[in-house]
């Protein structure tokens, strides 16, 4: 065989073993979650729920054995809604369990329609607060997106430029934008001295997406329902890639044709 067909070989299994890890912890998170009753928001099933979780989470592996990481070199993927033909994107989120509980973490970085970094763990403290919750995943998220725009550059010769996050938590986005110094985000000043940082040093912007449209829900909450879950994995795995078009990206194009 080729040293080219199996290097292909090679990459392609590793890509479906990397999605395939995925899966499997969203298919449990998801299956795990969707009674009012189990609203444990944290993908956790109870004791007694492995034997009756574990058949839906093969069942949806077996239907599908062919998925994998899809990603695009096109311009009708690239350059909607702007070109981002190899720009990093992140994506962030957390759960609140709302029940003394620590709440989990995730991240995901994205590069022509699909992830290349994921990770999603839980945070070491527990949040008072959804927006404490929040600003606290975000660390995770910049640690990434520092090591990926270094290895970035060297592969490209130039520095990355400032890295778009998507965010749904309207209150954190603006904590972090405008400063807040008492003593209600005294519990998490260092994560937010961090991410305030990674803003003001340029490595990062907030950009506000609605829930619905984050993809990085799907590991740590549970979707509402298996069309969103669908659309979402989508999105990450990049057979179905979207960009969302915040009022931010949006008055920035009008701006530019201007």
């Amino acid at each position: 065989m080729a040293k080219a067909a199996r290097s292909h070989l090679y990459t392609s299994g590793l890509g479906k073993q990397y999605y395939f890890d995925a899966m499997i912890y969203a298919a449990d998170a998801y299956n795990c979650l969707p009674t009012k009753s189990n609203k444990l928001g944290r993908g956790e099933p109870p004791n007694n729920a492995w034997p009756r979780l574990r058949p839906s989470t093969i069942r949806y592996i077996l239907g599908h054995l062919d998925a994998g990481l899809t990603y695009h070199g096109s311009t009708e993927v690239l350059y909607q809604p702007y070109d981002h033909l190899n720009k990093l994107i992140a994506t962030f989120d957390t759960d609140f369990p709302h029940d003394g509980v620590k709440a989990t973490s995730g991240a995901a970085v994205l590069l022509n329609g699909a992830a290349i970094s994921w990770k999603t763990r839980r945070q070491t403290t527990v949040s008072l607060t959804s927006t404490e919750a929040e600003v606290k995943a975000m660390v995770p998220g910049v640690e990434m997106i520092k090591t990926l725009t270094g290895l970035w550059a060297e592969f490209m010769h130039q520095p990355h430029g400032c890295v778009r996050v998507l965010d749904d938590s309207k209150p954190a986005i603006s904590q972090l934008q405008h400063g807040m110094d008492s003593r209600k985000v005294a519990s998490y000043k260092l994560a937010r001295f961090y991410v305030e940082d990674a803003l003001d040093s340029g490595l990062i912007w907030l950009d506000f997406i609605p829930g619905a449209h984050n993809p990085y829900d799907l590991l740590t909450k549970n979707t509402a329902n298996i069309t969103e879950f669908d659309r979402k994995v989508g999105i990450l795995n990049g057979s179905a890639p979207h960009l969302y078009e915040s009022s931010t990206v949006r008055k920035v194009l009008e701006d530019t044709k201007r």
